[in-house]
């Protein structure tokens, strides 16, 4: 069973996230919420495998949570799921190591997603990987 943790502010993608997601038997979400303050306690307390983060929360940034977990868990498996499709963005996900980059509009895509990450495998989609490689 693959543990995931959804950090979204914003309800409509709780749902949406939910749905998709509970189709499947292997993964189970064990921790929501709307920022991303108690998410360091919460992955030690709730085993988290994979961590689904926003970029824009309120209080803290999903990117500088993104630093904070791996500096607690390098191993940790984290997608960013976002509107955001700009360089800045993308490239400071990726440097504060985040696994996987999936965007908003391509959420039928989040449970692939997370198999992958869990799996070992970075997950993004092929005009986010062309920014990186012309970078």
């Amino acid at each position: 069973m693959i543990r995931v943790a959804i950090i979204e502010d914003e309800r409509r993608y709780w749902d949406i996230l939910k749905f998709l997601l509970e189709q499947l038997h292997d993964i189970s979400i064990v921790y929501m919420a709307d920022n991303c303050l108690e998410i360091i306690n919460e992955m030690k307390f709730k085993q988290v495998d994979v961590v689904i983060m926003d970029i824009n929360l309120p209080h803290k940034s999903g990117i500088e949570a993104v630093v904070e977990i791996k500096q607690q868990w390098p191993g940790a498996k984290i997608l960013m799921f976002t509107v955001h499709d700009d360089d800045e963005n993308l490239f400071n996900a990726v440097k504060a190591g985040a696994t996987g980059y999936v965007l908003k509009y391509e959420a039928a895509k989040i449970a692939e997603a997370v198999m992958e990450v869990y799996n070992g495998r970075a997950f993004i989609n092929g005009y986010l990987a062309g920014k990186i490689l012309n970078y």
